[in-house]
């Protein structure tokens, strides 16, 4: 009797097929599920989450030996019609034979797989869960061979497939997977996504009837790209985006790649419009647009493109359609134009730059009546908030950070970038480039000549100097405790009162007086804006507003604009369009 193969050696022959060396996170997966595991696997985008059920089958046949005759299969639901065609082609290039389900079950198809043929099936939830779908999984010689059923994506379980009390349910067929296991062998049920908060988790593991599984995850951090905010008092694009229309004039097929996600196709059309009226005709090919009505060779060939890390398109303005599986190479900056519905979109779109751990930016770029279509708790605190951006992501979805831990924290976000004094007691490292040139787009402070005059008197000076230092003095609080010096602790450098003295023959309005010094948080310069226009009797100054309309990383209102219609859905060949959308 010849020696019962091990896990590890099936593991190793999997590893040996698909040509790769699998990593700690993916053979944990597989080991488990070779066990009859039901698991839960949530990995950063670009990790190989694909490797775990491409392998399963592979594995499978390895442990059962070469005598039984037939292919183990493996059924893989995917969102998208482009995810599907992406994995039919990795599989057959491992030598894997796949079949893709997302057009229907012809008799063909249903004849191959009664007679062993193909080790994955590929399959939408429309598909998978009805009356044909459930026909074929009865099939005696398909239910013999199925090894287990991956849910891909599994974040659109409860994204699509589950109605949260003021969006209906996108697409029901997601909310009756868990049905299937009523039908099924007993087999384990997989879940795979990148972006899984709390929540989400909760509500995937539910609807999946996962029992008794393993949990194996990642945090979603990624340490090499900075996260930014900048908001916008114009919703123009021409405004918003002119740093990135200069860019390609000046550099054309040299000008860093972009991607820009828009909320919606709508939006989409605008900002390419833009771009193809603003540049040259022979720089309107540098940018392309990508979304659910894109002919499916645009689609094609935009994929392939930025498969290259050497393609022609610079900037690609999408929605959130493109991504999803996509590797993404040889781009380092994202722009999420819109600030998105969920925190764990963020997620994904950022998620798309930087696959190769080079340094990478995303910006998250808010403009008026971006936000009608709603944003969830989540997206609000992350935008809102004064404290680290990054630490704000991982708290979402209950993961430690990476171990791979940012040090640097002009690296961070731009709210640590603030803080850092990498060079002593300062930080003389300037912000991203085009961290800078969106800044100065967007968030530009206006010269003082471009403002009115009105010299103060004497009193009105010594009692604007006085209480601001008094102030200031407050907040210090005991001596004894200021560790970090008196300038940090404090949140109002003794710098900044000298510039507002400095600029004290300026009438400057609220927004800019907000924008143009860096106070430590809201409250101190709301109360620096008190003292100001109380000494100086200018409390009502020309362009002065309650609500402050632009800002970059030091304003924490979200969600006060009002505007156009934002609520599309756009997915691959399923959609629903706002009735408003024309």
């Amino acid at each position: 009797m010849g020696t019962r193969p091990s896990l590890q050696d099936a593991l190793l022959h999997a590893s040996g097929k698909l040509s790769i060396k699998f990593r700690k996170q993916q053979e944990e997966a597989l080991s488990s599920f070779l066990l009859g595991h039901d698991l839960f696997v949530s990995l950063p985008t670009g990790f190989g989450k694909s490797v775990v059920f491409r392998g399963a089958p592979l594995c499978m046949d390895f442990l059962r030996g070469q005598d039984v005759g037939f292919n183990s299969l493996a059924i893989v639901v995917m969102p998208l019609k482009s995810l599907i065609r992406d994995q039919l082609d990795i599989a057959r290039k491992s030598g894997i034979s796949a079949v893709d389900l997302s057009g229907g079950i012809t008799d063909k198809i249903r004849e191959e797989l009664a007679n062993g043929c193909h080790s994955l099936i590929l399959s939408s939830p429309e598909v998978l869960t009805g009356d044909s779908g459930r026909d074929l999984i009865t099939i005696s010689t398909v239910r013999g061979r199925l090894c287990g059923l991956f849910v891909d994506e599994s974040h659109c379980v409860k994204k699509w497939g589950q109605s949260t009390g003021t969006t209906k349910v996108f697409r029901e067929s997601y909310n009756k997977i868990g049905e299937l296991r009523s039908i099924l062998p007993p087999v384990p049920v997989v879940a795979l996504t990148a972006t899984a908060t709390k929540e989400v988790r909760r509500s995937i593991v539910q609807s999946l009837s996962l029992k008794n599984y393993t949990t194996i995850s990642a945090s979603p951090d990624r340490s090499n790209i900075k996260h930014s905010f900048m908001k916008s008092s114009s919703n123009s694009p021409d405004t918003n985006l002119a740093f990135l229309v200069k860019e390609l004039q000046d550099r054309g097929r040299d000008c860093d790649r972009f991607l820009v996600y828009c909320q919606s196709r709508k939006i989409v059309s605008e900002v390419y419009s833009m771009f193809m009226y603003q540049l040259p005709p022979t720089h309107k090919a540098y940018v392309q647009m990508y979304h659910t009505n894109s002919e499916d060779d645009v689609q094609q060939h935009i994929v392939k493109d930025f498969g290259d890390s050497k393609g022609m398109i610079r900037v690609l303005v999408a929605t959130i359609a493109f991504g999803m599986g996509v590797d993404v190479q040889g781009c380092h900056n994202v722009i999420m134009y819109g600030v998105p519905s969920h925190i764990d979109d963020y997620v994904q779109m950022s998620g798309r730059v930087g696959r190769d751990g080079k340094k990478s930016l995303s910006i998250c770029m808010k403009y008026p009546g971006d936000t009608k279509h709603g944003t969830s708790d989540e997206i609000k605190r992350y935008i809102n908030g004064d404290s680290c951006r990054r630490a704000a992501i991982v708290d979402c979805f209950g993961e430690a950070q990476t171990s791979d831990v940012v040090h640097v924290l002009h690296e961070c976000c731009d709210i640590c970038a603030l803080k850092c004094m990498c060079a002593g007691s300062t930080c003389d490292t300037p912000c991203y480039r085009l961290e800078h040139l969106a800044y100065e787009s967007i968030c530009r402070e206006k010269k003082l000549s471009e403002f009115d005059v009105s010299v103060p008197s004497e009193e009105e000076h010594a009692k604007l100097e006085r209480s601001l230092k008094q102030y200031r003095d407050s907040l210090l609080g005991s001596p004894e405790s200021l560790y970090s010096g008196p300038d940090i602790a404090c949140g109002l450098p003794s710098s900044v009162i000298d510039m507002i003295l400095l600029d004290i023959n300026v009438v400057i309005p609220k927004v800019e007086f907000l924008r143009r010094y860096r106070f430590g948080n809201k409250e101190i310069g709301e109360e620096c804006w008190r003292i100001y226009s109380g000494s100086l009797h200018r409390g009502s100054i020309a362009g002065d507003e309650n609500d402050v309309p632009a800002t970059c990383t030091n304003m924490y209102d979200s969600d006060e604009w009002s505007g156009d219609e934002y609520d599309e859905i756009i997915l691959d060949d399923y959609h629903i369009d706002s009735d408003s959308d024309n």
